[in-house]
């Protein structure tokens, strides 16, 4: 096992051991962090750091000293010597590892971080790891037979619920454990952060730079809060399954600080304002944006995608128009939804009338932002809460005022910019397509090289 390597839990199908409550015990458990804890040699002895990255108290008890206990708070870590330890990774998440001494002989050789095991529940098969499904404490130990040989410097962990499995994915039981891999964020060279490009009240987007390329981090900045952390997890899951040039690129991740490392395009379409909030995007460059987008929501919605939340902060201009903010998007949305994610006015009028809306939303919202490109609107600036439209309240109102007042504009839309009507039609199964947008705007928009940004 390298210095640099780490080994790691949590909820993220992308740690070493994958952690997923039974269905019916998971309020009887602690809540599992997207990477809940790490292991890692420490340079100067042949002990491990256990670090806490999770939001609960870890108790630590040495099995082969008694008398060593230590609490590890949220955030710390302790040093675990060889020998048998107990771990309480937090209610329902009970351990017992054995820390195996380190030879001289073996240092920079590529080990395996855990000695292969047996693995007697059910698994969920990934190419780098394996998920194992995690209990209350009253459940049953379960006992699994230990190899007679163990190579120096590996750690054999049993839990109480679990056995983690490392062997290769087909292979026999007793075969040789595959080498630890390391993530790529644990391999890249360190990001060197900038100033800040956009922040919200979850999130801190930063101009960076690694291995003399610019970049942009997006930092989740309420780790602590479940919703925001799964909007982190739901981001990254999604992301990693796409590739398109109008879409953002996601290049790297840290589980550890709970960010994306994403290409860098340049500013979001609300940056290109004057002091009355009206853009001041030339006509090619509005051209880009219809086209680019476009294009990039056909192709999501192939993919079985649907973002709720298609806005001009969430459209960056470079070089090219890129569609970004995936933490409130779903897959697989077959049927409409009664998700209230999103910002109030691109949310369609049939959430309004239906308490539902599906991909064809994704069109309304693109419209709405379109006549703010286009010079139509100023940046909307709604504040009513979507999730209370459907109790007909003050928010339901608001949501009808604006609605109307969209109506009202797109009826006076200049010829030229008919298209934006078939965008905003009230009736979602009467709306346009995102591929039979695509074709319009191919026949309608000019052929002639776009202008870039300077």
């Amino acid at each position: 096992m390298r210095e640099n390597e780490k080994f790691t839990f949590g909820s993220s199908s992308n740690n070493d051991v994958v952690l997923k409550h039974l269905e019916e015990s998971s309020q009887e458990c602690c809540y599992i962090n997207f990477l809940h804890l790490q292991l890692y040699p420490d340079p100067d002895s042949g002990a491990l750091t256990l670090y806490n990255t999770s939001t609960s108290t870890f108790d630590v008890h040495s099995l082969s000293a008694p008398q060593f206990d230590d609490n590890v708070l949220p955030g710390q870590k302790t040093m675990i010597e060889c020998g048998n330890w107990q771990l309480r990774l937090g209610k329902g998440l009970d351990f017992e590892i054995r820390v195996m001494p380190h030879t001289p002989e073996e240092a920079g050789h590529n080990r395996s971080l855990i000695s292969p095991v047996t693995a007697t529940t059910a698994l969920l098969a990934k190419p780098i790891a394996k998920a194992a499904t995690v209990g209350p404490l009253k459940e049953k130990i379960v006992e699994a037979p230990v190899p007679s040989v163990t190579r120096p410097g590996a750690i054999h962990i049993r839990n109480k619920t679990l056995i983690a499995d490392r062997t290769a994915e087909g292979a026999t039981t007793g075969s040789k454990a595959p080498p630890l891999r390391l993530q790529a964020s644990h391999s890249l060279e360190p990001l060197i952060l900038g100033e800040t490009i956009g922040k919200t009240p979850h999130t801190q987007v930063f101009k960076a730079i690694r291995n003399d390329i610019v970049v942009a981090v997006k930092m989740c900045r309420k780790p602590e809060i479940k919703s925001s952390a799964d909007t982190w997890r739901n981001e990254l899951e999604i992301l990693r399954n796409l590739n398109h040039p109008s879409i953002i690129n996601l290049i790297n991740y840290d589980a550890a600080t709970l960010s994306l490392e994403l290409e860098y395009i340049g500013p979001d379409l609300a940056q290109f304002v004057d002091r009355h909030q009206m853009s001041q995007l030339s006509e090619n460059l509005r051209h880009r944006v219809w086209m680019d987008v476009s294009r990039g929501i056909e192709y999501i919605h192939s993919q079985d995608v649907t973002h709720f939340d298609v806005k001009p902060s969430n459209i960056l201009l470079g070089d090219r128009a890129v569609l970004c903010d995936f933490g409130t998007s779903v897959k697989g949305t077959v049927k409409p939804t009664s998700s209230p994610g999103g910002t109030p006015c691109y949310v369609p009028p049939e959430y309004l009338y239906g308490n539902l809306r599906g991909s064809s939303g994704d069109i309304w919202a693109f419209g709405v932002t379109m006549l703010f490109v286009c010079g139509l609107i100023p940046l909307p600036r709604g504040s009513w809460k979507i999730a209370e439209v459907p109790a007909q309240g003050a928010a339901s109102r608001k949501m009808a005022d604006w609605v109307d007042e969209v109506e009202r504009v797109t009826e006076n839309i200049p010829e030229g910019l008919a298209l934006l009507r078939s965008m905003l039609t009230p009736r979602s199964k009467e709306r346009i397509t995102a591929p039979q947008l695509v074709n319009k705007l191919l026949e309608m928009l000019p052929r002639e090289p776009l202008e870039l940004l300077a």
